[in-house]
């Protein structure tokens, strides 16, 4: 079985923040690639995170959650999030997304602005 791939948007502090996280914590289980490395026409399909595994691919709440179910003892309880209603976990990511400006040292990037739902 391969290694999930997590898509993530390179321009964006927020992604490229979270997928250093997840490398530090779970080394080798994941492969990553960069939204900017795809073809313009994909590229402009892709919003957000987006999380490839043998089940298909899952984008926004659902990308995070599953990379954070894939994570080793104790972080893996984070992934318990995915049981959440739906809606909650939408909302909270588009949250994060229109916020990233705000959130911590994020800069303003026209270029992140695929991650903005």
């Amino acid at each position: 079985m391969k290694a999930p791939l997590l898509l993530y948007d390179d321009a964006c502090r927020i992604c490229t923040g979270f997928r250093r996280w997840l490398e530090r914590r779970a080394p080798g289980r994941f492969r990553f690639g960069a939204l900017s490395a795809l073809p313009e026409s994909e590229r402009a399909q892709v919003r957000g995170l987006v999380f490839i595994d043998d089940r298909g691919p899952r984008e926004g709440s659902d990308a995070v959650f599953e990379a954070l179910r894939l994570l080793p003892w104790p972080w893996c309880v984070l992934g318990l999030g995915r049981y959440l209603p739906r809606v909650w976990r939408e909302a909270g990511y588009r949250w994060v997304a229109r916020n990233r400006y705000r959130l911590g040292r994020v800069r303003s990037d026209a270029a992140c602005a695929r991650c903005h739902l």
